[in-house]
């Protein structure tokens, strides 16, 4: 997600999926956003000297498949605190 400045933005489409997986190589699960919720990611702090921000996230996420011992339909990640450095 392109950003700009401290904000809040909302997320659509493909910017964010979520998979469970076996032995770390086959995903037996894929989530991602359910385009009928309110998906969005809020930059509460920017440093452009050290790269870092920080936020929250809240984001809805639909089953597009699963196998048949992963049969939960909707993820919901609320209020999920974050600390990233972006490496150019």
């Amino acid at each position: 997600m392109k950003f700009k400045e401290e904000g809040t933005y909302d997320s659509s489409g493909a910017q964010a999926k979520y998979y469970t997986t076996v032995g770390g190589d086959v995903i037996t699960s894929l989530y991602k956003l359910d385009p009928e919720s309110n998906s969005q990611l809020t930059i509460t702090e920017y440093n452009s000297e050290s790269n870092t921000i920080k936020g929250n996230f809240t984001l809805t996420m639909v089953q597009e498949y699963s196998n048949p011992e992963t049969e939960i339909n909707l993820l919901n990640f609320t209020n999920v605190k974050f600390k990233v450095t972006i490496s150019n």
